[in-house]
């Protein structure tokens, strides 16, 4: 693999946090359509990356994003029930992805690992499913969406997490954003191309919630453009089977018509003036 002298995403925003010089938001939607590009690219090859973070794309010399650290990523047309891919997530010790970006879907297979190991009983569960079945995720694809709108909400924050990791278990802040989306039904009440009917009902839902419990979790929201948030929220459905699709993000009115993309220049500029 070549060597990219400019680093990585993660560490380029980090140095404009230190540095205080600040990508625009037209400059950060788009190096995130770069990353969405490239993740639209290998599912388009039936690849799964299932470690998709702000660390794992590089700049190149022209201020390109690549790609990088396939070690867990999947070719799901070698995708078999008896294939190690399985058998390797059904051992609790292995962890896919990175905690911070990681998909619910992935922390309720390991809770339910553990738990079978705790109980000496590797072949069911508590609620009578094998481990088998609960750990066949059939929307691979849709872990690294989700991995995706984290990593955008990282690079409009500055990088503050919305939560440590997406496990209801074991984080009250996801637990509580997981609850707000399923009890208002976010779901079948969002639509991915933002109106200004749609992005004032997503403003009136923070509005509504933002008790004490829910301040940090739905801070995030507000910090997101207007024009992104509710693709985001679509991309952060707690239930994989109708989270959006790659290309569902690629063809949203804010990838493919309301988003101010910045020049190549603009964005070399920007990128050097923070690594100098």
């Amino acid at each position: 693999m070549p060597f990219y002298s400019n680093g990585d995403f993660f560490t380029l925003i980090a140095k404009s946090v230190n540095k205080k010089l600040f990508l625009s938001s037209k400059v950060k939607d788009y190096m995130f359509k770069e990353c969405l590009q490239a993740v639209k690219f290998i599912h388009s090859k039936n690849i799964v990356h299932r470690d998709i973070k702000l660390d794992n794309f590089l700049i190149d010399e022209n201020c390109v994003l690549k790609l990088t650290d396939f070690g867990m990523s999947i070719d799901l047309h070698e995708l078999d029930e008896e294939s190690s891919i399985f058998n390797n997530e059904c051992n609790q010790n292995i962890r896919i992805g990175t905690k911070s970006y990681r998909a619910p879907e992935l922390c309720d297979n390991y809770n339910i690992n553990s738990n079978n190991n705790n109980n000496n009983s590797s072949n069911s569960s508590s609620n009578g499913n094998t481990v088998s079945n609960i750990t066949k995720i059939k929307n691979y694809y849709k872990l690294d969406v989700w991995s995706l709108a984290i990593s955008y909400i990282l690079l409009s924050s500055n990088i503050s997490k919305p939560w440590e990791i997406a496990d209801k278990k074991s984080c009250p802040s996801f637990k509580c954003f997981r609850d707000l989306y399923i009890n208002n039904d976010l779901n079948n009440k969002i639509r991915i191309n933002n109106t200004d009917k749609q992005n004032s009902w997503i403003k009136n839902l923070v509005k509504v919630n933002n008790t004490k419990e829910t301040e940090k979790v739905l801070n995030f929201v507000e910090r997101l453009s207007f024009d992104s948030k509710s693709v985001v929220l679509k991309m952060l459905n707690v239930d994989p089977n109708t989270r959006a699709s790659i290309n569902d993000v690629w063809d949203s009115d804010w990838m493919s018509n309301r988003v101010d993309f910045c020049t190549r220049e603009e964005l070399r500029e920007s990128v050097e003036s923070i690594l100098r």
